[in-house]
């Protein structure tokens, strides 16, 4: 495969960092406090999207009685308490070292307060890997297309070479409307049934990325470096073309 103006956007939660720990470790702080029950792992991921605010309605927050902006400040300073023990997922630092390598540009997209991301892309010896971070000026996590549209247009790529790679049905829907690509990772914020049914190609984990992006001839161009070495990783799984409701 040949490639000289592709383009890899990454979800930062999730996708690159591991901290559906943390996550649901504060969360359940929450629900205790609201003597609500608590959260598995697996139910998070089969609950949890976009808008955050609906999320938390789904577990039984009741934002009529509470202020929706206080729950959000928690959970952020309960999360922060935790998210320095989560690792990122595994392949993170050798995929974004290989693509560096190969001339590949790479960005990330965040539902996350932009400093915040910043410092944790610092903190875990990240930051340099990427020409652009891009996340939201709140800590409400509402939605990631406003970012989209405005790094696309930081970008200046055709859209067929720029890939989102996330983990949550919401990244595909960005993708979907901005236009990019969409690779979905599994094992992230939102369990494989419900990501099986967005149509992007799945992986389950980042090594199957490369995998993807020396295979697909839909990012094929001429006169291009050749992207070399063995088709490592697991098979890229397709996913149901079916929006999740």
């Amino acid at each position: 495969m040949r490639d000289t103006s592709l383009h890899v956007i990454f979800d930062w939660n999730g996708t690159l960092l591991d901290d559906v720990p943390a996550c649901v470790q504060a969360l359940n702080c929450m629900l205790k406090r609201r003597r609500l029950p608590p959260v598995t792992e697996q139910q998070y991921r089969d609950q949890f999207g976009f808008p955050v605010m609906s999320f938390y309605r789904r577990l039984g927050f009741d934002f009529e009685s509470e202020d929706w902006d206080k729950a959000a400040v928690e959970f952020h300073q309960l999360y922060r308490r935790h998210v320095g023990g989560c690792k990122l997922r595994d392949g993170a630092a050798d995929l974004l070292a290989r693509l560096q390598k190969f001339g590949i540009g790479a960005s990330v997209l965040s539902a996350s307060e932009t400093s915040f991301l910043e410092s944790e892309l610092s903190r875990c010896g990240l930051r340099s890997f990427f020409a652009r971070v891009s996340g939201i000026s709140n800590i409400y996590a509402d939605s990631k297309l406003s970012s989209a549209k405005q790094l696309a247009g930081e970008i200046a790529l055709p859209p067929r070479y720029i890939i989102l790679l996330g983990d949550t049905t919401h990244d595909a829907e960005v993708a979907r409307t901005v236009g990019f690509r969409c690779v979905l990772l599994t094992g992230g914020h939102q369990s494989d049934e419900r990501l099986s049914r967005c149509g992007c190609p799945l992986i389950s984990d980042l090594r199957g990325f490369w995998s993807f992006i020396r295979n697909d001839e839909a990012i094929d161009c001429n006169g291009c470096v050749t992207l070399p070495g063995p088709t490592d990783g697991p098979a890229v799984r397709q996913g149901k073309q079916k929006r999740e409701q």
